[in-house]
């Protein structure tokens, strides 16, 4: 019975999961989903998949954080406004005053109350990304596997794939047509949308790397045509006197 097969996994999930737990949800929710899909089934080339999934999706988390701060002074605000409600209550504060400020609402670092829920919040957010990717590294070391099954081809075009399809089903579902990057204020609690840019600015960064360092590998270790034929003729071993030039020598002594 357990572990399922990975076609009986999916119709489970398919079945039991409300489209709410994934529709409008953010991207590490998807990558909570393929754990509980993992963890139905023990597919190992999921786990390398988790691990390249994880990677790219901290990477893009953390340089969105750090573009909010540096762009705009704003500390670690989408981790904070993006936290369930019952942690939120306790450093969200409603701004005094009217106008363009009525309704809004601003964190509090002040009160004791509200420190421990910000650190809360920081460590469901090391919970979430980057030590659940690490498991998965862990889980794969363990069992002898490598860095280079890890960037296999297969599992870098399936990491990819599910990341495009992410955005694929949200702007579907948001706009009504299809986009590979999505952009919106349907999923995240958001101050400006321009911070989406540097996740997938880092996205991209982290896949093409990984891409380049490959070819090069496999372009290292062809030569090309002209620097083998040097080889091969290099290697050749040379004639230096040979049996006729020593038979004319003694008759003509």
């Amino acid at each position: 019975m357990w572990p399922l097969s990975p076609s009986s996994a999916f119709l489970l999930l398919a079945i039991v999961v409300p489209s709410d737990c994934y529709l409008n949800r953010g991207f590490t929710q998807w990558f909570h989903w393929a754990a509980i899909y993992y963890s139905l089934t023990q597919w190992q080339f999921l786990e390398r998949f988790q691990i390249l999934s994880g990677c790219s999706i901290c990477l893009g988390w953390y340089a969105s954080l750090v573009y909010e701060f540096v762009q705009h002074g704003r500390f670690c605000h989408p981790l904070y406004k993006n936290m369930p409600t019952s942690l939120m209550q306790f450093y969200l504060r409603d701004v005094e005053g009217n106008g363009s400020t009525q309704g809004q609402q601003m964190l509090d670092f002040e009160s004791t109350k509200a420190l421990l829920a910000l650190t809360m919040a920081h460590i469901l957010d090391l919970l979430a990304h980057p030590l659940l990717t690490y498991y998965f590294w862990r889980r794969h070391t363990t069992k002898g596997g490598t860095i280079k099954q890890v960037v296999a081809w297969p599992v870098i075009a399936a990491a990819y794939l599910y990341s495009r399809l992410w955005s694929l089903t949200h702007t579907k579902y948001n706009t009504g047509n299809f986009d590979l990057w999505y952009f919106g204020f349907d999923i995240y609690v958001m101050d400006s949308l321009d911070s989406w840019y540097p996740a997938y600015i880092a996205e991209t960064c982290f896949y093409g790397g990984i891409i380049i360092l490959k070819l090069n590998e496999i372009w290292s270790k062809k030569p090309l045509h002209a620097n083998a034929k040097k080889d091969c003729f290099e290697t050749k071993p040379k004639l230096l006197l040979s049996e006729s030039s020593v038979s004319i020598e003694s008759h003509s002594s």
